[in-house]
């Protein structure tokens, strides 16, 4: 199974601590979208972050957006 690492950024990166094992690509940018949904339930005001993961290679495989609302 690959290792993919996950990055937040809100115009800093956040690096990943570790990475995270899943069957496949598709299936890690599921998980990233799932971040973006408890992300964007959260009161953190207007910002708009971004998730961006990348494989063991360090190839970007996608961008996810996570908007955060005030509730």
């Amino acid at each position: 199974m690959p290792l993919y690492y996950f990055s937040i950024e809100d115009g800093e990166r956040i690096p990943p601590d570790e990475g995270y094992w899943f069957p496949n690509d598709d299936a890690a940018c599921r998980h990233a979208q799932n971040i973006s949904t408890e992300l964007s339930k959260k009161n953190a005001g207007d910002a708009i972050w971004l998730i961006t993961v990348q494989n063991e290679a360090g190839e970007e495989i996608t961008v996810v957006p996570a908007k955060w609302v005030e509730l």
